[in-house]
């Protein structure tokens, strides 16, 4: 694909490709480091690679970009080797 944003048919949102260092930070396990594979209205895919450990489907966190306020909070909605998906709520 050469467009920076993809529709799939099974996607109501349309997710736009970046990648942004976030903070994703929970009473549980702390501050953990991650970035960002794609962004849409209704989450986050975040590069599994970038994570120190993985993240259990259910899990909530605080999400911030470093430096800068909250963005809200997500859920761990998915998790495969390459990507960790996070649904704002």
């Amino acid at each position: 694909m050469t467009s920076a944003s993809s529709t799939f048919a099974f996607r109501k949102r349309t997710r736009s490709k970046t990648r942004r260092r976030v903070q994703l930070l929970n009473d549980a396990s702390g501050e953990l480091l991650a970035v960002t594979k794609d962004v849409s209205d209704s989450g986050l895919g975040i590069d599994r690679k970038s994570l120190v450990r993985a993240l259990k489907v259910g899990e909530t966190f605080d999400v911030r970009l470093p430096h800068r306020d909250d963005l809200g909070k997500v859920r761990v909605v998915r998790n495969t080797p390459q990507t960790i998906g996070l649904a704002f709520v």
